[in-house]
């Protein structure tokens, strides 16, 4: 155990130096707007810390944090609370639980949800299967992990985002993801989307080519998401 242990962590710090996808220009400009005043491994904060709802968001993994700030002041235009959080070596499957010292913070938000960009999804689904202070899940161009059975989670709802020209998080393997996840859960696709324009940090390996522009894949990700999170307030 203790060798497979020292593998993950070689491996997770080899992806960090040589894999990493910083963010664009616009969206770093954006990141410097954001809230700082929440706790580690929050980054930024964006929105109204009153708000009816809170959404935590998980970076894909190896993207730099800020790649999502375009996103999360779109959605906190909306009305809502938006934290992107900062996983160690840029990977959160090495801090699942990364969510919890927010939710701890703001106290006066009553209805959370939990969300992320591939394996940050992932990765939040499983936080979400195992607190009982999570309203809601927000996949993006994820899925949950391999046995991870969200369907006994009561009161637990989901929305699966996903884009038809995304490689890495086909539309299959969304989809295939179905009999794991709640039988309410709203799968939305986004036409002409892939998997990078989840984010704004430019082209991805292996990734699809996009027939739409970012900002459109943007828009479309953030109405979703927020009329997500309205249906969420006093359900």
């Amino acid at each position: 155990m203790a060798i497979a242990a020292v593998l993950i962590v070689a491996l997770a710090v080899v992806w960090a130096v040589f894999f990493s996808l910083e963010a664009d220009a616009d969206a770093v400009a954006i990141a410097e707007t954001a809230g700082r005043e929440c706790p580690d491994p929050c980054l930024y904060s964006f929105g109204r810390e009153d708000a009816p709802a809170g959404l935590i968001l998980y970076q894909g993994a190896g993207v730099e944090p800020a790649a999502y700030a375009p996103l999360a002041s779109d959605i906190a235009d909306a009305g809502f609370f938006v934290t992107i959080h900062q996983a160690p070596l840029g990977l959160p499957i090495l801090d699942a639980d990364m969510a919890q010292p927010t939710i701890d913070t703001f106290e006066g938000i009553d209805t959370w949800a939990v969300g992320g960009h591939s394996l940050g999804g992932a990765m939040a689904a499983r936080f979400a299967s195992e607190s009982n202070e999570v309203d809601g899940l927000v996949l993006l161009a994820a899925y949950p992990e391999g046995g991870l059975d969200l369907r006994g989670d009561s009161g637990l709802e989901v929305v699966a985002i996903y884009a038809d020209r995304d490689l890495l998080a086909t539309p299959d393997d969304v989809l295939g993801a179905r009999p794991q996840l709640p039988d309410d859960t709203e799968f939305v696709l986004v036409q002409g989307g892939n998997h990078a324009q989840f984010g704004s940090y430019g082209r991805q390996p292996r990734d699809g080519e996009a027939s739409i522009a970012p900002a459109e894949q943007r828009r479309a990700v953030a109405t979703a998401v927020s009329q997500f999170l309205s249906g969420l307030i006093g359900s």
